[in-house]
This record gives C-alpha cells, sequence and structure tokens, in this order.
C-alpha cells in the first residue's frame, strides 16, 4: 500500500494519521520516521517472536500532540510520555520486557525489523 502517499494526502487535509502496522514488524522493513504519520504502531507477538500482547505505538515528536495521554492513568506524577505509558497499575509489563530479545533473536535468524 502508497502509506507515504496516503498519509501526505491526509494531512494536506489536517488529518492526524494512525498507522496500524498490526503484524508487519518483522516481515517488512519501515521507515517510520519517513512515513510522517502521526502514530505508528504494531505487535511483536508474531513474527518478532513475542509474547501475546507485546506491542509498541511511536508518536511522531514532530507533530504537536498534547492530548495524547494513556487511557488509564497512575498515581504518581510524570515527567513524560514515555513514563506516563509505562506504568498502568497491575498490568503485566513482561511482554514488553521481551521484546528487544524478540527483535534481537529475529535479527540473529536473519529477518526484517
Amino acid at each position: 500500500m502508497p502509506v507515504k502517499k496516503i498519509v501526505e494526502v491526509c494531512h494536506k487535509h489536517g488529518k492526524v494519521v494512525f498507522v496500524d502496522a498490526a503484524h508487519i514488524p518483522g516481515q517488512i522493513e519501515v521507515d517510520i520516521v519517513d512515513l510522517d504519520a502521526d502514530f505508528y504502531a504494531g505487535n511483536l507477538h508474531k513474527w518478532v517472536f513475542c509474547p501475546r500482547s507485546s506491542a509498541f505505538i511511536w508518536r511522531n515528536p514532530n507533530r504537536p500532540h498534547a492530548w495524547f495521554k494513556p487511557l488509564v492513568t497512575s498515581a504518581f506524577e510524570h515527567s513524560g510520555i514515555h513514563e506516563a505509558f509505562a506504568y498502568e497499575g497491575t498490568k503485566d509489563d513482561i511482554p514488553y520486557l521481551c521484546a528487544v530479545d524478540g527483535i534481537n533473536f529475529l535479527r540473529r535468524l536473519g529477518g526484517v525489523v
């Protein structure tokens, strides 16, 4: 799909673009920064060999999105967006901790991430 072109057209019309890359990580090499979407998300549990619920969301730092906050908030003050999303109560963090090892394993196999 011509994702970059779609992003350009949407931005010309003042729209926020969220690319749902679902199972692309590990299958197709993508330059997320070059796409220039506002947000890009993908799962790591299929082709990057991570546990279920291991995924990521990328927010374009060049586009203002002060409204982008987690739905679940904690009792702690956060110094930035990473900290705000990192702690969501009693959620299991193991899938996220496995992401780096999954990516490195895929690279050792010669895969694309």
